[in-house]
């Protein structure tokens, strides 16, 4: 089976047209953010993680990168508490 590379632009595309199908499917959510992160989009990014966090808020992988995420964007002291698992 061949399998094709995917670009983060590609990945976009494909999440979002996931996410018209559920949109509060939380891995899809997660993983449209991880693709606005690689693009460099973070305020993206961290908008479709707490989408996703509304949807399954206790995923552990999703607040890290929240806080990852955060921590990008300047807000360290919200990203303490991202990576602590406390969603404020």
């Amino acid at each position: 089976m061949a399998c094709r590379a995917f670009k983060a632009e590609d990945a976009v595309d494909v999440y979002k047209q996931c996410l018209r199908l559920d949109p509060l499917y939380p891995n899809a959510l997660t993983n449209l953010g991880l693709a606005w992160e690689s693009l460099g989009n973070h305020a993206e990014a961290e908008q479709c993680y707490r989408r996703s966090l509304r949807a399954d808020g206790d995923d552990p992988e999703t607040l890290e990168l929240l806080g990852r995420c955060l921590s990008t964007r300047g807000k360290h002291k919200v990203k303490l508490c991202y990576s602590r698992g406390l969603v404020l």
